[in-house]
């Protein structure tokens, strides 16, 4: 957890903090990039320790027109914009509304979510419960993929600041920022590269295994 401060602190042991990171062996992106903006998971983790925003289901809400957590239309200014949109209601009865409406969404097997990120220009990545990042913001720029997320200070504890986009948490600027990016490639090309580039270097899981058996051997010292 990126909270290793407040851990050292009440325990008085040094705590050491390893992001996520992507595995480089499912990574080969060959597919042309057709869908504009993407989003798969959960909607929203409800558990009472998960302390996860509603945002997801905001964006969802900008996007289409809904019930129960289910999207049923696009709305009239996203209609020619392509959407990959596979959210799992947040609780049973939209879950069985969506069953039986035809509109169920279930988890992506492992070969489909890559192939879904492959073939998308924008994933929305926000911050799973408790404000970690997740393995898909590095799985997404791996894919060459924008990442766009909600904006905060997290992020800093791992990316510079030039290979993400941010949004407002209001999503007061949430739709002229993602029609920006999808009218202007080069300043989407310019972030994907350079977002490519970094977690290639540093953010595969050979790089934490390796940083990791470098800090065991430096403590036995």
């Amino acid at each position: 957890h990126h909270d290793i401060k407040k851990y050292t602190e009440s325990t008085n042991i040094e705590f050491n903090f390893w992001p996520f990171a992507f595995d480089s062996d499912k990574f080969s992106c060959t597919e042309e990039k057709n869908v504009d903006i993407g989003f798969s998971g959960v909607l929203q983790n409800l558990n009472k320790n998960a302390d996860q925003s509603d945002i997801r289901v905001r964006i969802m809400n900008h996007f289409f027109h809904t019930l129960y957590d289910i999207p049923l239309a696009k709305k009239q200014s996203f209609k020619n914009i392509k959407i990959f949109w596979n959210s799992i209601p947040r609780n049973k009865s939209g879950r069985l509304l969506s069953k039986i409406l035809g509109k169920q969404h279930r988890y992506l097997d492992s070969k489909r979510y890559v192939e879904t990120l492959c073939q998308t220009k924008i994933y929305i990545n926000t911050l799973s419960p408790m404000g970690l990042i997740s393995p898909r913001f590095f799985e997404s720029m791996a894919s060459g993929a924008l990442v766009l997320c909600e904006e905060s200070s997290l992020y800093s504890n791992i990316f510079p600041k030039d290979v993400y986009v941010t949004f407002k948490n209001d999503l007061s600027d949430f739709e002229e920022i993602v029609n920006t990016l999808l009218t202007n490639k080069t300043k989407q090309d310019k972030i994907i590269d350079k977002a490519f580039r970094l977690v290639y270097k540093e953010h595969t899981w050979e790089n934490r295994v390796s940083s990791l058996l470098n800090l065991i051997h430096k403590t036995l010292k």
